[in-house]
């Protein structure tokens, strides 16, 4: 009898760490499953990041609009949205010059000889990474904008001034080159590598006018532009 008992202990005492045994491998593959799935997840994003830079700038101007301003210097700013090897950007800068030689508009509007102007921009770029080493990231851009030339640095509240104001849209062709900062790591001189990165940013370009405004003559022709600048990115 007491024999008997016994086994009937040890038959409950084998199903109950069967059934936790059971419970427990069915833990750690639900925890291998998540832990799976949360690396692919990770892995879906882990070529996400987001950059950029502020820079400063010069722009040569021609076709008619030489002859009337001079080359701008200009300062602004990019953000960078990466996605894996494409890069979604925001550009937009101020520029400023003055005019050569005094213009004389339709309307008996003139803007004098030296005076001082503004050349406001703002746009979208596309870009595709071609080259990311350990110390250099070169991205061909293709964009377009809104740009503006101003006279007055404040609102003017005399509109005949205002309407002589051009905006016009224009596209890019262009590329930045991104040289990634040195640095040291476990006193092992090393280049930052991959989406977190410090850098000097270089961009050169061309922005070309669409269409045709008011006043023409004095406002159509394009700009190449080079740029340097501090930026980065980062995931």
């Amino acid at each position: 009898m007491k024999n008997k008992k016994t086994l009937i202990h040890y038959l409950i005492i084998g199903l109950l760490l069967f059934s936790y045994s059971k419970i427990i491998a069915q833990e750690v593959k639900n925890n291998f499953e998540s832990v799976e799935k949360h690396s692919h997840k990770n892995e879906k994003y882990k070529d996400n990041a987001l950059g950029g830079s502020i820079f400063t700038g010069y722009g040569l101007l021609n076709g008619n609009i030489s002859k009337y301003f001079t080359n701008p210097f200009f300062i602004g700013m990019n953000i960078d949205i990466i996605r894996q090897k494409f890069v979604i950007q925001i550009d937009d800068y101020i520029g400023f010059g003055k005019i050569k030689k005094t213009m004389e508009f339709p309307n008996d509007v003139k803007w004098y000889k030296n005076k001082t102007v503004l050349h406001f921009a703002l746009g979208g770029n596309f870009g595709y990474t071609t080259i990311n080493s350990e110390s250099l990231k070169f991205v061909p851009l293709v964009g377009i904008g809104l740009n503006g030339i101003a006279s007055e640095i404040f609102v003017s509240s005399d509109n005949s001034i205002s309407q002589n104001e051009p905006f016009f849209p224009y596209y890019k062709v262009g590329c930045y080159i991104d040289i990634k900062s040195f640095k040291l790591f476990k006193n092992n001189p090393s280049f930052n590598y991959g989406d977190d990165y410090t850098c000097i940013r270089l961009s050169f370009g061309l922005n070309c006018q669409i269409g045709r405004r008011k006043y023409d003559s004095f406002y159509q022709g394009n700009m190449i532009y080079f740029t340097i600048g501090m930026g980065g990115s980062a995931k």
